[in-house]
């Protein structure tokens, strides 16, 4: 007799008819361990008396988490996070606009805003990297909910400057940011305001 794959496993033994039964019982003796019916035939296993394993590196097997104890090795508190709950979260607005001169000694940068009330009603916030390759320029508008940000980070300065000796003022037309930013190497001119990024499709930089 050739055995059909099954679905479902077969119904338990009462409610099975005569021919079901010797079908199965065929099965089992034809193809033994490999037949479908094989596993469905079984008892099923008493785990009542079963123990268990708990301690340490094993998981829950429950699938809830563990709770530990202070105590516990494994045990270490979760960090606050860093933005004070009672400030309101701020709008972030890039600004990506701007020029800049090579001089002997230093480099003059012209963030432009375009706008001259983001600087009329702002809060200009300026911190330089302690390795001298980039920097973040932050001005609050409360006004607006947002804060416009100019960001020297994933492409540093072409090359290094001095952190603690720049220095900026607004330009006349009040639209801009104009930094004077002091090179450490006085001697290397900048050709652009960047370190070039290698293209990995054509090697070349950009």
């Amino acid at each position: 007799m050739t055995e059909s794959p099954a679905t479902s496993p077969p119904a338990p033994a009462e409610q099975q008819t005569e021919e079901q039964k010797r079908a199965i019982e065929q099965s089992l003796q034809e193809k033994k361990d490999l037949s479908y019916y094989h596993a469905h035939n079984r008892p099923r296993e008493d785990l009542s008396q079963a123990k268990k394993l708990e301690g340490k590196n094993l998981c829950n097997p429950d699938g809830n988490p563990e709770k530990l104890d202070e105590k516990d090795e494994r045990y270490f508190p979760r960090l606050a996070a860093a933005r004070d709950e009672s400030e309101p979260v701020r709008r972030i607005k890039k600004v990506e606009k701007y020029m800049f001169e090579d001089g002997n000694k230093n480099v003059k940068l012209h963030v432009d805003f375009e706008d001259p009330e983001i600087l009329k009603q702002g809060t200009v916030t300026v911190t330089y990297q302690e390795d001298g390759l980039g920097m973040e320029l932050n001005v609050l508008v409360e006004a607006q909910n947002t804060i416009y940000r100019f960001l020297v980070r994933d492409q540093p300065f072409h090359a290094k400057i001095l952190p603690d000796k720049n220095s900026y003022k607004v330009s006349s037309d009040k639209c801009r940011l104009v930094f004077k930013l002091i090179k450490e190497n006085d001697q290397e001119p900048w050709p652009q305001l960047l370190e070039k990024k290698m293209n990995k499709h054509t090697g070349w930089g950009q």
